[in-house]
Formats: structure tokens, sequence, C-alpha cells
């Protein structure tokens, strides 16, 4: 237990809470009349219900792991989208020979910056398109 986060010890006091409640809820509807189950059904319907719980608490989980995974990707498409952009404008000089080498490229003899530009980025279109 030493190397547990404190999330999880209170995840798992919430799980054991509602598993007394659960089995106190059963006997007390069994012992009360109101249940007419026998005493297996009411030991299988305990199980019933923890087995439902945690597999809501699965989807749950799952849910959230997939909702953080598309926000990063959005945010990482967003961020090249805006760097790609900022490519067309602000590159120039040695940065531009530099991204230049990134595609095996290199600068003609009296090629500008803005030719060079346009080659680097039929370049990556035709990588990305490959």
């Amino acid at each position: 237990m030493k190397g547990r986060n404190n999330a999880s010890r209170i995840f798992d006091r919430a799980w054991a809470v509602i598993a007394i409640l659960a089995a106190i809820l059963l006997l007390f509807c069994k012992m009360s009349g109101r249940l007419a189950w026998s005493w297996p059904g009411v030991a299988l319907g305990y199980v019933g219900i923890m087995c439902s719980l945690m597999l809501c608490c699965v989807l749950l989980a799952t849910v959230v792991i997939l909702g953080c995974k598309l926000h990063r990707w959005n945010r990482t498409r967003r961020v090249v989208n805006r760097i790609r952009k900022d490519f067309k404008i602000l590159a120039h000089g040695e940065v531009l020979d530099k991204a230049a080498s990134r595609y095996n490229l290199s600068r003609k003899p009296g090629e500008t910056d803005k030719d060079l530009r346009e080659r680097i980025l039929k370049t990556i279109k035709e990588v990305r398109t490959t």
C-alpha cells in the first residue's frame, strides 16, 4: 500500500461502502419480505449488482481516457497547423536552410527564400499524400 496514491485509497473506500450498502439493502429487503428470492438468489443478486457497478466504472473510465486522448490529438493538430501557417510567414535564411535539410533539400544557387519555402511545402505535401 506504500506506493498507492490518495485517489486510489479513496476509490477503495468508496467501493467498500457501496458494497456494504448493497449487501445491507438486499438483506433488509429479504428479511422484511419485500424480496421473494431464495437466499442463493440474494447472493447472486449481490454479485450481479457488484459486477454491474464495476462495468459502469470501467465504461466511465474508458470514456474519460478516450476524451483525454481526443483532446490531446485535437490540440496537437491545432499546434501543427499553426506552425505550418507560421512557417509560411516566418521561415527565412538559415532557419529555412535547416528546414530544407530535414527533407533532403538544399538551396539552389540564386534561389530566394520564397522559392525554397514553396519547394519545402511542396515536398511536405508529397510526403503526406504517399
